[in-house]
């Protein structure tokens, strides 16, 4: 990939329709045949995995307790003019969009302490903040233009559309009590597989390495399974 400084995750515009939600059947959640039984390597927590920050700010460890593990799935809607929609119509359309599609962000959340839903499903950026003593993990994957499939492999690479919310393919932070989160790298090594994906679950084998002149600032390594919880449909990314 092209080598540029980055954060792991930097948030641009974003699109928030305030005209109604759309309470489509529809949930555009990749693989939406049904449930099907997940591959015997996919374990839901706790389990143990690496997940750390290094260097200055620490974070984690090698052999990280993950006791609690959930999936945020927001849609993206691309925008061809780099613009944010801008009358009425073209807003209401952008929403019909959201609520049937099947290109989203996976945030995948990791740990060591019970995760708040409400502040996933609620409005906003789905910051969760760790708990005294806490370190939790984020793992984001953005797809190609057809959206995520079981088998499906997120590797760091440019993104293929274009949209006014900066973003990478693929980012890492791990966040303790003490961390504002930022983490600066200039280069991805490695990939998320996803080894199984409908709507109600996704299942991912993580090993990524983020790295800063080379040397490495944040890795995550293991197989988790995680619940989806979607963002409100009047909240996506443009």
């Amino acid at each position: 990939m092209t080598r540029r400084l980055m954060v792991a995750f930097a948030v641009g515009v974003w699109l928030l329709a305030g005209c109604g939600t759309d309470d489509g059947d529809d949930d555009g959640g990749g693989d939406s045949d049904g449930a099907a039984a997940l591959p015997t390597e996919c374990t839901e927590p706790p389990l143990t995995m690496r997940l750390e920050a290094l260097g200055e700010s620490p974070a984690g460890s090698a052999d990280f307790e993950v006791t609690d593990a959930v999936a945020r799935r927001v849609p993206i809607v691309p925008r061809p003019d780099g613009e944010t929609a801008g009358d009425p119509e073209e807003l209401a359309a952008a929403q019909e969009e959201a609520t049937t599609t099947d290109l989203a962000l996976y945030a995948i959340y990791l740990a060591d302490f019970e995760i708040d839903r409400d502040e996933l499903e609620g409005f906003g950026f789905g910051e969760v903040q760790p708990e005294p003593g806490g370190t939790i993990g984020t793992v984001n994957i953005v797809p190609t233009m057809d959206g995520f499939a079981t088998g499906d492999v997120a590797d760091g690479g440019d993104i293929e559309y274009e949209t006014t919310t900066t973003f990478g393919s693929l980012g890492v932070t791990v966040v303790g009590e003490e961390q504002d989160g930022f983490t600066a790298f200039d280069d991805v090594d490695g990939q998320v597989e996803i080894l199984a994906l409908d709507d109600d679950t996704i299942c991912v084998d993580i090993d990524v390495e983020l790295q800063l002149s080379g040397e490495p600032v944040v890795a995550a390594e293991g197989v988790v399974t995680a619940p989806i919880v979607r963002a409100p449909d009047e909240f996506f990314y443009t």
